[in-house]
């Protein structure tokens, strides 16, 4: 740190160009940055087992509305096809819809987009999967 100090005092010109040479190889690559946000999103899927049984459930479907407690249903009698516990699940659709929301980023990185409806009577849910994917 001392030679970048004397160099800034006796040559800025020069100091200038040293540190845009050090700092032009940090500059991240779209491509790598691409690769590192689809990795997390995997591996935050993979953590989730409501994540993981969403995924199950809409291999087949380009989309699916209903209520949180038709989709709890769905997954409660997923869960021994995908050898999860059942206990693994959240207790309500409350609880269901609070960790939906948190895998939402994630789940619309890999494609499926998570809309949540405002009513609460009925509240809904409607997952569509984008066909970019």
């Amino acid at each position: 740190m001392f030679i970048l100090e004397r160099l800034r005092e006796h040559d800025p010109a020069k100091f200038q160009d040293v540190m845009t040479d050090l700092y032009r190889d940090e500059q991240p690559d779209p491509q790598d940055y691409a690769q590192n946000i689809e990795e997390q999103n995997q591996q935050a899927i993979g953590e989730s087992v409501t994540a993981t049984l969403l995924l199950s459930f809409m291999e087949n479907k380009p989309d699916w509305t209903g209520k949180m407690g038709e989709l709890l249903r769905y997954f409660e009698d997923m869960t021994e096809s995908q050898g999860i516990n059942k206990r693994e699940l959240p207790g309500s659709p409350q609880a269901l819809g609070r960790k939906l929301h948190e895998v939402a980023p994630n789940l619309a990185g890999l494609g499926y987009d998570l809309a949540f409806s405002r009513s609460h009577h009925p509240r809904t849910i409607t997952i569509t999967r984008r066909r970019d994917r």
